[in-house]
Parts: C-alpha cells; sequence; structure tokens
C-alpha cells in the first residue's frame, strides 16, 4: 500500500499566477525540523503543495484564463500518492533571496495528465504536464526553484537521496 494525501485544497494567487494543490505539512510530519545532509543543511518548508501550473506558465496566460483553469482544478477530487523517490535539486542560478538547493519527494497525481490534456483542448493550449513532486526542505532564501517539465527536474537532479537520511515521518515506514 502506498500512502495517499486526500486533505487538499486548490490555491491560487493571481499575484503567484500558479495553480497549487495545497498539502498540511503538520500532517506530512513536517514543522521545525531540518534536514542535514552532505551537501549542508536545509529548512523544512512550512507550507507544502503539489504544483498543478507553475508560475512561469501561469505568467504567460491572461490572468482570466488562470482563474478559470483554477476553478475547473477546485471542482475536482485531487489526490497524492507519496512516491519512494527523494532528490536533491540544485539552482544553477541562485541568485540572492532564491533557492540554492532542495529535496523533492516524487509522487503521482492522479487525473492529473487527463486534466492537462482537457484545458489544452479546451483552450487551444500547448501547458505542460509539471513533474510532480513535493519541495520538502530549502537551501537559501525563496520559496522553492520551480520546475516547469520533467527534463527540468531531471537537468536539475544531483543524486537519489535514501529517504533514512532525511527526519520526521517520512521514513520508509510512513509509506509502507
Amino acid at each position: 500500500m502506498r500512502t495517499v494525501l486526500q486533505h487538499c485544497q486548490i490555491e491560487y494567487d493571481p499575484q503567484h499566477a500558479g495553480i497549487l494543490l495545497g498539502l498540511d505539512a503538520k500532517e506530512y510530519g513536517l514543522g521545525s525540523q531540518h534536514a542535514q545532509i552532505p551537501e549542508g543543511v536545509f529548512a523544512a518548508k512550512s507550507d507544502i503543495h503539489v504544483t498543478l501550473l507553475g508560475s512561469r506558465v501561469g505568467r504567460s496566460l491572461r490572468p482570466g484564463l488562470v482563474a478559470s483553469i483554477a476553478e475547473q482544478a477546485a471542482r475536482r477530487c485531487w489526490q497524492v500518492l507519496l512516491g519512494k523517490d527523494f532528490w536533491l535539486l540544485t539552482n544553477p542560478h541562485p541568485g540572492p533571496g532564491k533557492t540554492v538547493a532542495s529535496i523533492i519527494r516524487m509522487v503521482e497525481v492522479p487525473g492529473l495528465v487527463e486534466f492537462i490534456e482537457a484545458v489544452n483542448r479546451q483552450y487551444k493550449l500547448g501547458l505542460p504536464i509539471p513533474p510532480t513532486h513535493i519541495t520538502l526542505y530549502l537551501q537559501g532564501g525563496g520559496p522553492g526553484i520551480g520546475l516547469d517539465t520533467d527534463a527540468h527536474c531531471q537537468a536539475l537532479r544531483q543524486r537519489k537521496l535514501a529517504s533514512i537520511d532525511l527526519p520526521g515521518r517520512i521514513s520508509p515506514q510512513h509509506h509502507v
């Protein structure tokens, strides 16, 4: 069996321009914990989510269109299936106040591909399918690196992490 997170809600902020599937960090076992790996100390994110439509992609669309897509997403029932893969990602161009590196956990979101394909057909768009993951820990400032495509995610991967390297309830026992 895999752990399923069902306490999800759609989050849309016109300033951010992205559409997020919000998750409860406390339910997930994150709080004020830090993760320390050979690459350094990482702070736990206080707000965790799965990105359905990234802000870079959202900013390329009309604001009213992103709001309509968010409304459609809010009418659906979403689930997040926790994967077993944890990755260390590095930002090749962090800049001041930006995320230098992050630790993510891959997840599955049933129905996301079909949802994006339906939106693409309805609005004659070419929205990418985002890499489904949860950013757990950050190094440096900012909200995260921002991943638009699987290829982008793969390009930033430094190494796979063992879940036992990380604190909290994200150990193998958490996803039986």
